[in-house]
């Protein structure tokens, strides 16, 4: 019996896409939560479209811009736990989506490290 290497999907994913560079797997939901952004101080609604262990893609009508810190928190219902999750992310990108969409843009939020406070400072 001949010994092989497995990929699991997202390494498979990876290997086949040059597009699809992504280091962690990606869940699809949509969960509308409400965000915090800093300065100034406010929050905004999105409805989160998907999430991994890194980040998270969002649509909504609000014009955050890249480079912008926020904290967005949710109960963990959403994806099954239980727990509530609260992290502090930065938009990484923002792009404008047509005009049906219910949406005006789309934006990736990158997690920032645990214990991290850019909001707070």
């Amino acid at each position: 019996m001949s010994k092989q290497n497995k990929l699991s999907p997202a390494t498979e994913k990876n290997q086949n896409s040059k597009k699809d560079r992504r280091a962690h797997p990606r869940f699809r939901c949509r969960i509308p939560v409400p965000v915090l952004k800093d300065k100034p101080l406010e929050f905004f609604n999105v409805s989160i479209r998907n999430f991994s262990e890194s980040g998270f893609y969002f649509e909504t009508s609000y014009p955050v811009v890249s480079g912008t810190f926020v904290r967005v928190a949710m109960d963990n219902d959403s994806v099954g736990s239980g727990a509530l999750i609260s992290r502090q992310a930065r938009i990484k990108w923002r792009m404008a989506l047509g005009r049906e969409k219910a949406h005006q843009y789309g934006c990736g939020a990158q997690y920032l490290p645990a214990g991290s406070s850019d909001m707070d400072s």
